[in-house]
């Protein structure tokens, strides 16, 4: 009888003990939803500067900085910048002077837009990626058309420099980067400026400044290294940034007359007024490429990003082969490079 008795004692606390461990459960999921209703509406809501889509300006919702986005801002480094931009009455200006855009939910939906900011150099050219521009600003230009010989007057000075200078090749270095920069792409800057001066008689300035050691941060801390040099330099009429790219070896080497050689690949950043002109430099040197040996160029991969290319309408970015490719087919790529940028700079 007594057993009965304790039997039942136990069971009525199993049941209090299971109906307080849901009660609580459920406190818990309530607390969580009004904490998050009000940090959604608690939050101020900022525009933030990005190189992603944008909405029209002047729609519903044009420049708002959503409670999603502000999360982000948490983990995703650049975002955070939203915070130190002017009141929403000059952030419009202050984007343009910047050459950037706002992020929008519409971009910032697709998980490999989010990739795509942070990994610029991350996709793939076998892969399409439909990234539709939906700015006034870029909708309202007319179509670009592209002069066959649109080239230079043959003076002024070619810069080169690197965004990446540690990016080396693997075979090479052991290694996809290094500080050793006999075994990067500063390597190649040094032999490609060489060419154009020997060879071709080209003013040249290479700049070998590592601006990688934080490779989130490389396009921010190479900015104030581009005005220094374009400050020293007003006639700078070519701003070569040469990279090497990150994608597997048959996309990035082409076999001539049975001799492996780098290919090279054109990039250009369409989130700014007159990056036309970037672009215009970018399809001359692709066509004459592929007129001194056809299949060395991958084509041109426009971006919705910088770059840092707003700061020149002369910017070129230029991947020359990739990690898994040997320095001596990068080195056999380079006379065929330099003699592009040769015709490009010296026009008709």
């Amino acid at each position: 009888m007594a057993g009965r008795f304790f039997t039942a004692l136990r069971g009525r606390r199993r049941s209090r003990q299971n109906s307080f461990n849901a009660g609580s459960l459920l406190l818990l999921l309530v607390a969580a939803a009004v904490l998050f209703t009000v940090l959604r509406f608690a939050l101020p809501q900022k525009a933030a500067p990005a190189a992603a889509l944008t909405e029209t300006p002047g729609s519903a919702g044009s420049g708002e900085y959503s409670f999603y986005l502000r999360i982000l801002s948490w983990v995703i480094p650049g975002l955070g910048d939203a915070y130190r931009l002017p009141a929403v009455s000059a952030v419009e200006e202050s984007l343009r002077e910047k050459g950037l855009r706002s992020f929008t939910l519409s971009g910032m939906r697709d998980p490999r837009m989010i990739m795509l900011t942070q990994l610029p150099f991350l996709t793939d050219p076998g892969i399409v990626l439909q990234v539709q521009d939906d700015s006034a600003a870029v909708a309202a230009l007319p179509k670009i058309i592209i002069p066959a010989r649109h080239t230079l007057t043959g003076e002024g000075k070619i810069i080169i420099f690197h965004t990446h200078g540690t990016e080396a090749y693997l075979p090479d270095a052991g290694k996809d980067f290094s500080f050793n920069l006999a075994e990067t792409v500063v390597r190649l800057g040094k032999e490609l400026s060489d060419m154009l001066e020997q060879k071709y008689g080209l003013p040249v300035v290479h700049d070998q400044t590592i601006h990688d050691r934080d490779r989130n941060k490389a396009y921010e801390t190479a900015r104030p290294t581009l005005e220094k040099l374009l400050v020293e330099h007003p006639d700078t009429v070519l701003l070569v940034d040469l990279h090497r790219d990150g994608i597997r070896r048959e996309v990035t080497t082409a076999t001539l007359d049975g001799e492996d050689y780098a290919r090279v690949l054109f990039v250009v950043g369409t989130r700014h007024a007159g990056y036309e002109a970037n672009l215009a430099k970018a399809e001359y040197l692709h066509l004459a490429l592929e007129e001194l040996a056809p299949g060395i160029s991958r084509g041109i991969r426009t971006t919705p990003l910088v770059y840092n290319q707003n700061c020149h309408p002369g910017a070129v970015l230029i991947e020359l082969g990739g990690h898994h490719n040997t320095l001596a087919e990068a080195r056999r790529t380079l006379p065929l490079l330099a003699e592009a940028l040769a015709r490009l700079y010296a026009g008709p």
